[in-house]
């Protein structure tokens, strides 16, 4: 860990917008990759740019599912960052990596084999077409999961929501054919575009409250609140338009 962020000093400002950005333009990128496929698959016929679409729910809810590590570890990082604790950050970042990619093994061999059923959710029929230097799996501290988790499960329950909601709107859509779920499927990408700005600032906001109350300035946080807060409504106010 020997290049470290330090966002205890210096311009709240700057040190937001530097951390917001490269995350929002990664979820850009992410987003455009979506819309390629979405764009390629729509000259085959509407059958198969609904199928793809589709599919991304499933994608879209396993990503809110590791928002339990992703939170935890965000701010268990960044807190103990903020004390100095570098030993404390390694170990948060190790067994996060640890349960992230063996339970990402898991569900997806679950996702695989159950593919036929979980499609029928939407009525729809089957077809048969880090941290540098980090060991990947470790012995988990039972202190650190706690605490991960204390974090992480509210935030991911919140994201895991928003997506079985959208599945549920989804499944009323599909009922009138595939090609309405398929442009509804579309219009879900494109509203990304508003959220996925949200998450950037929000990724950016959790770590400079974390590192800040780690180091007990909490007058940084509440300014940094307030200034991520306009640049939020600000930006995103723009992507929705």
């Amino acid at each position: 860990m020997k290049k470290r962020t330090d966002l205890t000093s210096g311009s709240i400002t700057a040190k937001l917008i530097k951390r917001s950005f490269p995350i929002i333009g990664t979820s850009f990128i992410q987003m455009a990759y979506n819309l390629t496929d979405v764009i390629w698959l729509g000259r085959t016929g509407s059958t198969t740019i609904t199928a793809a679409t589709t599919a991304g729910f499933f994608m879209w809810l396993l990503m809110s599912f590791f928002y339990t590590t992703k939170s935890g570890t965000e701010t268990l990082v960044a807190q103990s960052v903020g004390k100095k604790d570098f030993s404390t950050a390694r170990h948060a970042a190790e067994n996060a990596l640890t349960i992230g990619l063996s339970a990402s093994f898991i569900i997806n061999f679950l996702i695989i084999v159950f593919a036929a059923g979980l499609l029928k959710f939407f009525k729809l029929k089957s077809s048969n077409s880090v941290l540098p230097r980090l060991r990947v799996f470790v012995p988990v501290k039972i202190k650190i999961i706690k605490k991960l988790l204390r974090i992480g499960v509210p935030v991911a329950i919140g994201h895991m929501s928003f997506c079985i909601f959208s599945m549920w709107i989804a499944r009323i859509v599909s009922a009138y054919g595939t090609i309405p779920l398929g442009v509804q499927n579309v219009g879900a990408s494109i509203e990304a575009l508003s959220w996925n700005t949200a998450l950037g600032f929000s990724a950016a906001l959790a770590a400079f409250t974390g590192q800040n109350y780690g180091a007990k300035k909490h007058d940084r946080i509440r300014q940094g609140y307030y200034i991520i807060l306009y640049i939020h409504m600000t930006g995103s106010g723009g992507a929705s338009v």
